[in-house]
């Protein structure tokens, strides 16, 4: 172990990101199950050439001790590379998987891969891309390989147990009085959920046969910005 993963590319400067090392990162047990990931080097499917992949193992673990089987889950994807892997379970026992990617024709993106009864869903979905590359120089680079956050998060909400919140660096290629322009990062938030949305009452129930009446739905986990026109017929 502690062996350094390969630094991952990205598009508009020859500068790379550290991906750290193949320690493992973050561990959360809940169901009866133990949930750790880190890094690794793998060579992805159809890939010529390795890159910096995910390591996420599943052990069976209950409050006695008693730790049984284990399952290994390696993700790599052609021409991208993978660092700083988190998991957070929902109240389903589904993990949600936040991690960076980032390629040479591509800036680095938060995504989110799902693992459901056993399977993995990848590659994961981009909650958010960043909107220039990261060289910060100075002390944070070596060598052209610059230092990234090194840390990313996943928990499971408590007022809505079936989503996972994340966290995550980025960088939006902002200015401030003390970097310039891609020399600033920034942390990312985003909510992640497996569940479809859900109904937990209308605010009006009734309305003209002609249509035309407003309707508020009260839930969750809908889309940003979910709306749409009802009429009665």
């Amino acid at each position: 172990g502690n062996g350094a993963t390969l630094p991952a590319p990205q598009q508009g400067t020859a500068t790379t990101l550290d991906t750290g090392d193949d320690r493992l990162l973050n561990a959360v047990w809940e169901g009866g199950a133990l949930w750790t990931g880190g890094g690794t080097d793998c060579t992805p499917t159809s890939d010529s050439q390795p890159r910096s992949c995910l390591n996420v193992v599943d052990i069976t673990a209950n409050a006695a001790g008693s730790v049984g089987g284990d399952t290994q889950y390696i993700a790599g994807l052609n021409g991208n590379y993978l660092y700083y892997p988190a998991i957070g379970l929902d109240s389903n026992g589904n993990a949600a998987v936040a991690y960076d990617q980032s390629s040479s024709t591509s800036f680095e993106s938060v995504r989110v891969a799902g693992i459901v009864s056993g399977t993995l869903t990848f590659p994961g979905s981009a909650l958010h891309t960043s909107a220039s590359f990261y060289s910060p120089g100075g002390g944070i680079c070596t060598a052209s390989i610059c230092r990234w956050g090194d840390y990313s998060g996943a928990a499971q909400d408590p007022a809505h147990p079936t989503d996972v919140w994340v966290v995550s660096e980025d960088t939006d290629n902002n200015t401030s009085a003390s970097c310039a322009a891609n020399q600033c990062w920034n942390a990312f938030v985003g909510r992640y959920t497996f569940s479809g949305p859900s109904i937990l009452s209308l605010s009006t129930t009734a309305g003209p046969m002609g249509g035309g009446q407003s309707i508020q739905v009260i839930g969750s986990d809908f889309i940003c910005g979910t709306a749409r026109a009802h009429r009665r017929t």
